[in-house]
């Protein structure tokens, strides 16, 4: 199985902040480490990566310090010119659709993912994100955004491949 994973929104607060100096800075959610950390103590997934479309190489630096360094997620920025979209890069580095269909798991908020939120094994996504993405995704997080919703809908999974959650913390 494969994870992909978004950053803003999902990472961060989606927003970019500006100290005196004109520095770029973004902000990101602390807990995020501790629930991958037990996702992978599960083996679940084969590969887990973020694939983000980033606008600027500010943004992706930025991005890639938290996600990389602290996280130790690969991170795939669409803006390569390589890259034609989302989905075109996991069709063209796993083989083909049917893998998608069986063996993706996709946690996104946008209308950008769309095609991929579709066709993917099993996707997720937050309660403010698009009715359109909504429509197509296994699991809605009753979170509105970074500070939980990936934790919650990580938890949902382990669920759905019948993980005891609770063990986890208890044992």
């Amino acid at each position: 199985m494969l994870l992909i994973l978004d950053i803003d929104w999902i990472f961060t607060d989606w927003k970019h902040h500006y100290g005196k100096d004109g520095k770029v800075m973004k902000a990101f959610w602390s807990n995020d480490r501790y629930v991958l950390n037990l996702l992978k103590t599960v083996n679940l997934f084969d590969d887990i990566f973020c694939l983000t479309w980033d606008g600027t190489w500010i943004w992706i630096d930025i991005s890639k310090a938290r996600v990389e360094k602290e996280l130790w997620i690969p991170v795939v920025s669409t803006r390569e010119k390589w890259v034609k979209s989302k989905y075109d890069y996991v069709l063209n580095h796993y083989w083909d659709e049917i893998f998608i269909k069986e063996n993706v798991v996709y946690i996104w908020d946008d209308l950008a993912d769309l095609k991929i939120i579709r066709d993917s094994n099993w996707s997720a996504t937050t309660k403010n994100a698009p009715t359109l993405v909504k429509k197509y995704c296994n699991y809605i997080s009753e979170y509105g955004g970074w500070e939980w919703w990936l934790a919650d809908i990580l938890l949902e999974y382990m669920k759905i491949k019948w993980i005891d959650v609770e063990s986890l913390f208890f044992n």
